[in-house]
């Protein structure tokens, strides 16, 4: 729909930084630059530990290898949705299926910022419940997402612990 309306190229959520410079370098004609992860700072530890539900190589490509950042927006993700199952409860038991909508979006977006694949997935797949208003279908994938947004909680609580420590 964006290249039928006359757009000459476009980027989708979450941002990948390799294809938004290939997409500039399309069309801004200007000398490409190799695209290669920045060295870790002096005392940055140089990898992520292994993050169940969370696909750390891609967020570190997204993040230019910096670990420092990818652990403080990690530990944002964490404290930001920590309390977000009575959120979606509540809207969904008081069938506010806009609010479950946007809620679900934001949620999805941010999931899909911090590589956490499977919780994206799991989310659209609620977000679409709410936008159908089917309650049935609602709690269902409320569940599934709730299963996967607790193991990315879960594998980020050593990381919340650090940064609050």
């Amino acid at each position: 729909r964006c290249l039928e309306a006359g757009m000459n190229d476009f980027l989708t959520k979450p941002i990948d930084p390799n294809e938004l410079f290939r997409v500039l370098l399309l069309w801004v004609k200007i000398s490409p630059v190799p695209l290669v992860p920045e060295p870790a700072a002096p005392g940055e530890e140089a990898t992520l530990p292994a993050l169940p539900g969370i696909n750390t190589e891609l967020l570190l490509q997204r993040m230019r290898g910096k670990t420092t950042a990818c652990r403080r927006i990690l530990a944002m993700f964490a404290q930001q949705n920590s309390g977000i199952e009575a959120r979606f409860r509540g809207l969904i038991d008081s069938a506010d299926w806009d609010g479950g909508q946007r809620l679900s979006h934001t949620l999805k977006g941010t999931a899909g910022n911090v590589a956490a694949e499977a919780l994206a997935e799991a989310v659209t797949r609620l977000e679409a419940a709410c936008k159908a208003r089917e309650p049935l279908l609602a709690e269902i994938e409320l569940e599934r997402t709730l299963i996967e947004l607790n193991q990315v909680l879960k594998s980020l609580q050593p990381l919340v612990e650090k940064a609050a420590g």
